[in-house]
Order: C-alpha cells, then sequence, then structure tokens
C-alpha cells in the first residue's frame, strides 16, 4: 500500500519569443532569419541531459537523499507493471539511478507541457 501525502510541487513559466512584426514566408526569409520554433527548441534542449535530468541551476538542491528503508518499501511495488499498458507506452524514461517508481516519488522533474507558434490554421500553410 502506497500513501500519498502530497506531490512534488508547481512551478509555472512562460517564455515568449519574439522576432518580426509579422508572418515571413520561409521561401523569402528561410536561412536568413531565426525560426522563433527552432529558437525555442534549441532552448528546451538545454534544460536537461540526454538522459533527462534537469540542468537548471539549483534545482536539485533541496532534494533529499533516499533512504535505504525507502528503495526497498518501493522495490515490493511491480515497478510500473500494467501502468505502461494503461498509458499505452513502451517504456519509462526515469531519472538515471531510479526506477519508474523511485522517480515519481522521490525526484523532481522540469517539464514542457505546451508549445505554440508558426502557423495554427487548419492543413498546411499555404
Amino acid at each position: 500500500m502506497v500513501l500519498t501525502c502530497g506531490l512534488r510541487g508547481l512551478a509555472l513559466s512562460t517564455c515568449h519569443i519574439t522576432g518580426a512584426k509579422g508572418d515571413l514566408h520561409s521561401g523569402l526569409h528561410g536561412g536568413v532569419l531565426l525560426n522563433r520554433i527552432q529558437a525555442l527548441a534549441e532552448i528546451l534542449a538545454t534544460l536537461h541531459t540526454p538522459e533527462g535530468k534537469c540542468e537548471r541551476a539549483g534545482f536539485h538542491d533541496a532534494v533529499l537523499d533516499v533512504h535505504p528503508w525507502e528503495r526497498e518499501e518501493l522495490k515490493k511495488l511491480r515497478d510500473g507493471k500494467g501502468v505502461d499498458e494503461f498509458l499505452g507506452i513502451d517504456s519509462f524514461h526515469p531519472t538515471p539511478g531510479f526506477f519508474a517508481v523511485e522517480s515519481v516519488r522521490f525526484q523532481p522533474r522540469s517539464s514542457s507541457t505546451g508549445i505554440g507558434g508558426g502557423y495554427q490554421g487548419e492543413g498546411r500553410k499555404r
């Protein structure tokens, strides 16, 4: 049995990337101006290691060490067995050095949950 008394918390931020004052056609301006969506993707790519650990300065400073008894208790749980099927995923992507349940219980995560930009209409841009 697991009793959840609290979750990891939430901090929200918004990032606006600005550029030209209007929509520009890539055929006329592509390759000479930095694409705002590409710039945002490059910024987001610097926030995590390839393994998924957040690289923001101070992000892990207040994270407590996991006690051995806590790890032993969590090992009694089936590490995501059935949850992967429920979620429709092939595998988990936990924090390096932790299995999935440990990662959820003991490690902070930084997630990007929405990106908007460029053409937003139906179909392809004409």
